[in-house]
């Protein structure tokens, strides 16, 4: 029932992109983290990357009160999901992050949204053993309802390993993944 939206063409010439306008690439963080798509943080555990990637929501969600590794992210809502720390863990981190160092109040970290997956079934999608292709868990679907109605500019997803059920070796396990994320990234920027 629903109509076929038109697709564009495949393939185009180079020479017919002379009068068209150069889109700029959108940033987060100029030069550094492109926003609308997916960005991975990694590194050894125990490295700290959760705690830079809460700073980071902390600062896009500020209003420019606090910035991030010293630069200035594009300002908006921020969602943090997090599937290791729990909700303690995360109010003890932003109480360093903020408060006792006078940086913010809580009252100006509104659009920061904060979940925690440590005591649920954390996985975004599961693999059909009989082939092997990923499908979207409810609790993706109520990820996406949320970044629905709140549109914000920066969702972390903190930790892969909690996330992610497929095979990390797999590419084309690994690429539906990204693939579903990227979706949700471009459908909403």
């Amino acid at each position: 029932g629903t109509p076929q939206q038109e697709r564009p063409p495949l393939f185009t010439t180079a020479s017919s992109l002379a009068n068209e306008e150069i889109v700029e690439l959108d940033w987060l963080i100029n030069s550094m983290i492109p926003a609308n798509t997916v960005t991975l943080l990694s590194g050894d555990g125990g490295t700290g990357k959760s705690l830079l990637a809460l700073n980071l929501a902390i600062s896009v969600a500020s209003g420019g009160k606090l910035s991030w590794l010293g630069l200035k992210p594009q300002q908006g809502k921020a969602l943090y999901i997090g599937a290791e720390d729990d909700i303690n863990e995360m109010h003890r981190r932003i109480n360093r992050m903020c408060i006792e160092r006078n940086a913010l109040e809580y009252s100006e970290l509104n659009d920061l949204h904060l979940a925690s997956l440590s005591n649920r079934d954390a996985l975004l999608s599961t693999v059909d053993p009989k082939t092997n292709l990923l499908y979207p868990t409810e609790l993706f679907s109520d990820i996406v309802t949320k970044i629905d109605a709140e549109r914000p500019r920066l969702v972390i997803l903190d930790t892969l390993a909690d996330l992610y059920a497929g095979n990390e070796n797999d590419r084309a396990q690994s690429r539906m993944f990204i693939g579903q994320l990227r979706k949700v990234s471009v459908d909403y920027q």
